[in-house]
């Protein structure tokens, strides 16, 4: 099963801050990379119409509870993988909760080569940039220059890190 299922699983995570000092240095290359700003868009049924925000436990999920069980191997009410798949993958250690994730969880029909996937993104559903406070001039120039190109009407944001506060403000460009 996990052979089958692991190839098709798709994950896509997004967080409510775009200013977490954490999640700066954690996955903006210790602030030399960037965030997204998305757009959930409904009439234009785009992915982060579904997404679903993180539940943070201290303990994980019983995959299934024991009545659940007795009513699948009874016959009375057949347990849905997809469904259950579905719910724990919603759920997270609380000691990632400064996190405030939300995922779209996507399982593919057939199983793929490769464990990720491009999903293409129209260019409005880029609100915008944030460009981190330790990025390269090189990288800054490449970056405006594909934004100007591919999502121009995203606005776009230079992160600094004042000197008198542990946080991050951000400049318009």
């Amino acid at each position: 099963m996990w052979h089958d299922f692991l190839p098709r699983l798709r994950v896509f995570s997004i967080s409510e801050d775009r200013d977490n000092l954490l999640m700066w240095s954690h996955y903006a290359e210790s602030h030399t990379g960037l965030v997204f700003e998305f757009r959930a868009l409904p009439d234009e049924d785009n992915p982060l119409c579904v997404a679903c925000p993180v539940i943070y436990r201290s303990r994980p999920p019983s995959f299934f509870t024991e009545q659940q069980w007795i009513d699948d191997t009874l016959g009375l009410k057949q347990l849905d993988p997809n469904a259950l798949y579905r719910a724990y993958a919603y759920v997270k250690s609380d000691a990632w909760s400064y996190e405030k994730e939300w995922r779209v969880w996507d399982l593919l029909p057939a199983r793929q080569d490769s464990l990720f996937s491009d999903y293409p993104l129209k260019p409005n559903e880029v609100g915008a940039v944030y460009l981190g406070c330790r990025m390269s001039s090189e990288h800054r120039r490449a970056i405006l220059n594909l934004l100007s190109q591919t999502y121009p009407s995203a606005g776009v944001f230079e992160a600094r890190k004042p000197r008198d506060r542990f946080q991050l403000d951000f400049d318009a460009i």
